[in-house]
């Protein structure tokens, strides 16, 4: 079954693409890496916790030239939390992975250097791996993100990519980051 969905969507992706010959318009694909704090309050406020995690995403989407709409899964890495931690919770990490909708605004989508602004809708995965000393638990929550960056027209279809985010993965859990990545656009 999912031989044929994958299949399907490949199918449909160079079918839709082609279809934009001529225009900027297009579908695309994008790969990003970067480093992030992540953020945990406990809800009595009584413990905080922040570390530094390096995220994987990747991202499909369409491109309207000036507006961008796309679907990302991000991997925020383990939290490790042992080093704030006052009890004995030595193998304590929480694991965060979201997939989000995400709509882009570029402000010069004709030029080499494309800056822009964004905003996006986050579904989260969050998994604690041992008995932390918060009270988190295993839990799928919503939240909402915005991000700004740049991009470098490379050629017609690649992109180069910076960007710096914040997201407020649930209510107890924030993250910022800094972005960097490649984007290519099906013509």
């Amino acid at each position: 079954m999912k031989k044929i969905l994958i299949a399907t969507l490949i199918t449909g992706l160079s079918t839709f693409a082609n279809a934009g010959i001529g225009s900027d318009k297009g579908f695309y694909i994008q790969a990003d890496v970067g480093i992030s704090q992540l953020k945990v309050i406990a809800a009595d406020d009584s413990i905080e916790i922040k570390d530094d995690v390096s995220t994987q995403r990747l991202t499909v989407g369409y491109d309207f030239e000036r507006f961008k709409v796309g679907v990302d899964y991000t991997n925020y890495g383990k939290m490790n939390i042992e080093s704030d931690c006052k009890y004995d919770c030595s193998d304590a990490g929480l694991k965060f992975k979201s997939i989000a909708v995400k709509g882009i605004y570029t402000f010069n989508h004709k030029g080499r250097v494309q800056p822009y602004i964004g905003g996006k809708l986050i579904h989260t995965k969050v998994k604690v791996d041992s008995d932390a000393p918060i009270s988190i638990e295993n839990k799928n929550t919503l939240g909402i993100g915005v991000l700004g960056g740049v991009e470098f027209k490379v050629n017609k279809n690649l992109f180069l990519n910076g960007n710096i985010e914040f997201n407020k993965l649930a209510v107890d859990v924030n993250q910022f980051g800094a972005n960097a990545g490649v984007r290519y656009k099906f013509k």
